[in-house]
């Protein structure tokens, strides 16, 4: 190998032995859900052979974050932000030394996909050396092949990252509908979709960063298999899930006690809604709050024939456990900064960088006058 490609490997086993040394910092989350892949024969549409029951959907092999798109896949915030860095909060929450037994399967499911990424981009190294392994943005070598039969389905992923303000609304509003909702019928996942997206829609003032990945259409089976992926994906990004409604069953656990502190700020928490429809979902071209907003209605619009499956996934689910900007950039590199100007009624702390309301009369992060941070629509550094 050469030289470049030695600098390669050292730099992922880096990045592997620090992303060890912190991964006991993962997050607690929850999550609820159900759904079936293949429209019954009770609908009109022919029947797939992978159709399963109501909240029956199963989780398939780990695969690395947005490692297969098909060919109409839209996506953005891929790539990191220069010059925003965290705008509240910075060290980290302080655990109990309890609550780490699960911590040496959480390392060796991460040794397992940091190996399997690593050796991903080296093959792939060597294949462009070679000139092979052609293929483009949208190239989706060994994914789902194109699919236009009547039970075609479309699977999609929005996150949207939220700062202090809505963040513990948001997070009681969630477990209560993982505790309560239902997850057994077609137009109980509708119903739960659309709370879902009214909280997100009424906590505007606090959207920060956002995510999307769009494929289809594919088969049913395939699109199982993509939907659990990208499940597992995300769910994997914290140890402990407190809640978990899916299928009609509800379990709950608590992790080690937890103690939030000043220095932490107020922290934000990363909402995702991950559909499997039979009608493709608005896409956003740029991560724009009007686009946003009409994205969030146009899932809420799904009906029960249309949605296929849904779950809702968010973290941290504990109010004690605090996620600064900066450790939500880290959690989360595909997120991208929404563009502070399309959301209206924000001000930005010139001193801490905080985001705040403009017609508070001071900072609540620090207290500084609102007044010198009247022209600070935009946290500092972004374009």
């Amino acid at each position: 190998m050469s030289r470049r490609h030695w600098g390669v490997l050292a730099v992922l086993f880096l990045s592997f032995f620090l992303a060890v040394g912190e991964a006991e910092a993962q997050r607690r989350g929850g999550s609820f859900g159900g759904g079936r892949f293949g429209r019954s024969s009770s609908s009109g549409s022919r029947s797939s052979g992978s159709s399963g029951s109501w909240g029956g959907s199963r989780s398939s092999g780990s695969r690395s974050w947005g490692g297969s798109r098909s060919s109409s896949s839209r996506s953005y915030g891929s790539s990191r932000r220069s010059g925003t860095g965290g705008y509240y909060g910075g060290s980290r929450s302080r655990r109990s030394s309890g609550g780490g037994g699960g911590f040496g399967l959480g390392c060796c499911c991460f040794v397992a996909i940091v190996g399997i990424i690593g050796l991903a981009i080296v093959v792939a190294i060597f294949r462009k050396k070679k000139g092979g392994g052609g293929g483009g943005p949208g190239a989706t070598p060994g994914g789902p092949s194109h699919y236009s039969g009547p039970d075609a389905m479309y699977v999609n992923r929005l996150s949207l990252g939220i700062d202090w303000r809505a963040r513990p609304e948001i997070q009681a509003t969630l477990t209560r509908l993982a505790q309560s909702g239902d997850t057994t019928s077609p137009q109980g996942l509708c119903n739960l979709l659309r709370e879902t997206v009214l909280a997100l829609r009424r906590a505007e003032l606090s959207w920060l960063y956002i995510a999307q990945e769009s494929q289809g259409p594919m088969a049913p089976q395939d699109a199982e298999a993509q939907f659990g992926q990208m499940a597992m994906n995300l769910r994997a990004r914290f140890t402990t899930e407190t809640v978990r409604g899916w299928g009609g069953d509800v379990q709950q656990q608590q992790g080690a006690e937890m103690q939030a502190h000043k220095n932490e700020g107020e922290g934000t928490v990363v909402v995702t809604l991950l559909i499997a429809s039979y009608r493709p979902l608005a896409p956003m071209q740029s991560p724009d709050a009007g686009q946003i907003r009409n994205g969030l209605d146009n899932r809420a619009a799904l009906t029960a024939d249309q949605l296929g499956a849904l779950e809702v996934i968010w973290s941290p689910s504990d109010d004690a456990d605090r996620m600064s900007t900066s450790e939500l950039e880290q959690n989360y590199p595909e997120m991208n900064l929404i563009d502070p100007n399309s959301i209206a009624g924000r001000l930005f702390c010139t001193y801490c960088q905080g985001p705040f309301a403009m017609e508070l009369l001071s900072c609540p992060h620090c207290g500084a006058p609102a007044e010198a941070s009247q022209n600070n629509r935009a946290p500092r550094g972004a374009s």
